[in-house]
């Protein structure tokens, strides 16, 4: 027997030492409720614990990411809804200018409503955006860098890449002068003409100055510059096309040349058609391009744009397609001179990249593209005559089958990132399971285990009283 070491008592202190860490553990855990809180409790747990937190994180991240891009989606369908509206309402006055029953000053008014319909499609194209992030523009199609064109429309197998070229000829507007001598004095019989479509009536006794007040008004619906003498005596002096290129052409006709000298136009340069119509027109040049050298980096797999690339133009928008028949348009700055070169730099390919999960390489790309009534094919449209309305019916539904096509990829990106949205969200779910099972306390178990401990430290505590009191059984030997 020893009085300096009581083995017994150095157990049980021993065993209460654990018991008190255990009950330690455990009030913490249901204080908490987690199971893990500090990366003793679990290494390995803790470390599982910190990636599926990672994991979750990104998940609502990606789930808010594809949220907003459903409502910007949905902001661009909604401006294309419109814009549809509006082209349904100018077929339907197309329709009515084609009939023959409408005078001429009936089909003006309908051209006037189609021009104002016209300017609100571009209106609504170019003012839709989400959050300050324009839809409709064609950003969220290509975008392209380049101090000298701007590109529209690259094909998507086109890899980014430098394009070099020569600039030949610049494109010029089409033109009508005369050096017809004005007759002075009035008009001295009704008549009319049309320039581009648009019409003119000329009443008996009308003034020059009046009349050129009338061609004022519609050289601004043809979308053409007009100038000319002051002098009533003077000389006609030119009308212009705001549009280069030889697709925007300057038509005059009438079947009055008696009018047309009387206005100054010269009439020697007049074709008379079949039915005795006078028609003068003037013919802008288009711009010719030719590849100078071209730099096309080597990537994916792609081929290099070659040498032999087709080029072809129409006033300033330029059409490049390679041998492998990917397709470059552009619009060429208009005072570029004849023998400079500009460079087409490709920045990116320009889609609306929606991030739909937590990791690299979770994401879609979502193409807008750009409309107004130019990329629709509607910015000439012109409902002059019966034959004009006939094309332009033509070209109505081009406009309609275009905006028709992009609203129903709107339709089919917002199908399909609703439906990310599901997985993403269910993902989500089962990943926080996860966590759950890994850091989450199990109330139940913790408090059997609490317990357990509690009762041991108790019976530990006795037994260490009754280790203490052994020793004294020696003081029996000394008496």
């Amino acid at each position: 027997m020893r009085i300096n070491t009581n083995i017994p008592a150095l157990n049980a202190y021993t065993a209460l030492t654990r018991i008190q860490s255990r009950i330690s553990v455990s009030s913490r855990r249901l204080s908490t409720g987690l199971r893990i809180n500090t990366a003793a409790d679990d290494a390995a747990g803790r470390a599982i614990s910190n990636k599926l937190r990672l994991q979750i994180r990104g998940l609502e991240s990606a789930s808010q990411n594809s949220s907003n891009a459903v409502s910007a989606i949905q902001t661009a369908e909604g401006a294309l809804n419109e814009i549809h509206a509006m082209l349904q309402r100018i077929n339907e006055l197309t329709v009515y200018a084609a009939n023959g029953t409408n005078t001429p000053e009936d089909v003006q008014k309908i051209q006037l409503e189609i021009n104002q319909l016209k300017e609100e499609i571009n209106s609504t194209a170019r003012t839709t955006d989400f959050n300050r992030i324009s839809l409709l523009n064609g950003a969220a199609d290509r975008i392209i860098n380049s101090s000298t064109a701007n590109i529209l429309r690259i094909s998507d197998n086109l890899a980014n890449s430098t394009f070099n070229f020569d600039l030949i000829a610049p494109a010029t507007n089409s033109a009508l002068a005369s050096t017809t001598t004005f007759i002075g004095g009035t008009f001295p019989h009704d008549s009319a003409l049309t320039i581009n479509g648009i019409f003119i009536s000329i009443n008996a006794g009308e003034t020059v100055d009046s009349a050129f007040a009338k061609l004022r008004e519609a050289a601004e619906f043809a979308q053409l510059d007009i100038t000319m003498s002051t002098d009533p005596n003077g000389v006609f002096e030119s009308l212009t096309s705001r549009i280069s290129g030889s697709e925007y052409p300057i038509v005059v006709n009438s079947s009055d040349a008696a009018l047309l000298d009387w206005l100054g136009f010269d009439t020697s340069a007049g074709v008379v058609t079949a039915n005795g119509i006078m028609t003068i027109m003037d013919i802008g040049d288009d711009v010719e391009i030719a590849i100078h050298t071209t730099t096309f980096p080597v990537s994916n797999s792609q081929s290099p744009l070659s040498a032999n690339a087709t080029v072809t133009s129409s006033g300033n928008r330029v059409t490049i397609r390679d041998t492998a028949g990917r397709l470059i348009v552009a619009d060429i700055r208009p005072d570029l001179l004849p023998g400079n070169d500009f460079e087409l730099m490709t920045l990116r390919e320009g889609a609306l990249f929606v991030q739909i999960g937590a990791n690299q390489g979770d994401e879609m790309q979502v193409r807008i593209p750009r409309i107004n009534t130019s990329t629709i094919g509607i910015d000439r449209l012109n409902v002059g005559t019966p034959d004009l309305a006939q094309l332009a019916l033509n070209q109505i539904q081009y406009a309609i089958n275009v905006v028709s096509q992009a609203r129903a990829h709107l339709g089919a990106y917002q199908n399909r990132i609703e439906f990310t949205i599901s997985n993403v969200d269910n993902n989500k779910d089962n990943t926080v399971f996860a966590l759950s099972r890994i850091v989450d306390t199990d109330m139940a178990f913790e408090m059997i285990e609490y317990s357990k401990n509690n009762v041991l430290l108790q019976a530990g505590l006795a037994v260490i009283a009754q280790a203490n009191q052994r020793p004294q059984s020696i003081l029996q030997l000394i008496q």
